[in-house]
């Protein structure tokens, strides 16, 4: 870890309270356990049976839902487009037509038979390019390419979501595969989905 990344035990200030439920978390392992816990609540809804698409429809009202299931528990924010720029991130004016272009992207990816593991990519990347929350939105994307994975019955991708919170050798490789994909090219985003599918059937 690099003394530029916040340790487990670093206060959180006031900035980074904005909009947190409970008063009782004021360090960060504290709020990474809440959000840990939380996710874990929203992980059960959709991957302890099986999907449909009346239930996982992928529309934005849907994913709006998906983060409040996700983070609802600790941020008043949830679910909720955010009001200002940021970087990663388009501008706040775009969020709304970009995930209606995604919505029909997506229609359109399924219509041309693209291999499931290719669509999770795809909606992984175009999630996070496009980052209409404040926060979490790796994680949102990431959770909701592999609802989507096995909404079509396929192997999950296992990410190490430790190493999204460090300076690893891995999210540097995830970081450069996020920007070649942001210039169009995939290729590398959607290998490194397929270098950690899980290796195992699906119940």
């Amino acid at each position: 870890m690099t003394s530029k990344e916040p340790s487990h035990s670093t206060p959180l200030d006031e900035e980074d309270k904005a909009g947190l439920i409970p008063e009782y978390v004021t360090t960060r392992e504290e709020l990474n356990s809440l959000e840990f816990a939380n996710i874990n609540q929203a992980y059960l809804i959709y991957f302890s049976g099986k999907l449909t698409k009346a239930k996982t429809p992928f529309s934005f009202k849907w994913l709006k839902v998906l983060h409040e299931e996700m983070f609802g528990a600790v941020w008043e924010w949830a679910g909720e487009i955010r009001k200002k720029d940021i970087a990663p991130g388009i501008p706040v004016h775009q969020i709304l037509p970009e995930m209606k272009r995604f919505e029909g992207d997506l229609e359109s990816w399924e219509g041309f038979k693209h291999e499931p593991l290719e669509i999770a990519a795809k909606i992984h990347h175009r999630l996070v390019w496009i980052h209409p929350f404040r926060n979490g939105n790796g994680r949102w994307a990431r959770m909701a390419s592999n609802i989507y994975l096995r909404r079509e019955a396929k192997p999950l991708v296992k990410w190490p979501e430790n190493e999204f919170f460090i300076e690893s050798t891995f999210r540097k490789k995830y970081v450069q595969a996020l920007q070649e994909a942001d210039r169009g090219q995939l290729r590398a985003f959607i290998d490194l989905h397929r270098s950690l599918l899980e290796n195992q059937s699906l119940p």
